[in-house]
């Protein structure tokens, strides 16, 4: 990735890819999802983006030479709600979507499989976040928690507490 691109969730249900030196559009808006976006996150290659709200969460391939994005994922399980955020690993394997449903998932960025379900919010994931390790994944809901987990074994490894209320967006330092 040149770092050129900017990516916009809209609750018209569209994404907007941005050109950010001269803050023009790549195209039309793209479309996909039949609700609102709440989320949209590349990946570390700038190949793919993924995006979420309403059901399924959308993996797309983007080109970045002719401008155009198709679907290549349709991430989804009978039991999934809404989607509030989505967060690409750092190695891009995996992808990490946080729910209304108060889940975490793990999903494949190739396959589209599920590969593991964290529960332990006890209202719905607002914000979801790898640590840049890749071994540890973050998250913050609307119970005022952020809970740091294994990205491996989906134990949590501890549990921050002290906002009075929602917790809006979680992230890590590489140091």
């Amino acid at each position: 990735p040149d770092g050129q691109s900017l990516a916009s969730a809209h609750y018209d249900g569209t994404i907007r890819i941005w050109e950010l030196s001269s803050a023009s559009l790549f195209g039309p808006p793209i479309k996909g999802h039949s609700g609102s976006v709440s989320d949209v996150a590349f990946s570390p290659d700038g190949r793919l983006f993924a995006s979420g709200r309403d059901f399924p969460i959308l993996v797309r391939e983007w080109d970045t030479s002719s401008f155009r994005a198709w679907p290549v994922l349709s991430l989804a399980a009978d039991d999934l709600e809404n989607i509030e955020d989505v967060a690409f690993s750092p190695d891009g394997r995996r992808i990490l979507s946080g729910s209304v449903d108060e889940t975490l998932r793990i999903w494949d960025s190739e396959t589209g499989d599920e590969l593991c379900r964290l529960t332990g919010h006890e209202s719905f994931i607002t914000s979801v976040a790898w640590h840049p390790d890749g071994q540890r994944i973050l998250s913050g809901g609307l119970d005022g928690l952020i809970r740091i987990w294994d990205a491996e074994t989906g134990s949590v490894l501890f549990c921050v507490s002290g906002h009075k209320g929602k917790v809006a967006s979680v992230g890590s330092s590489a140091d």
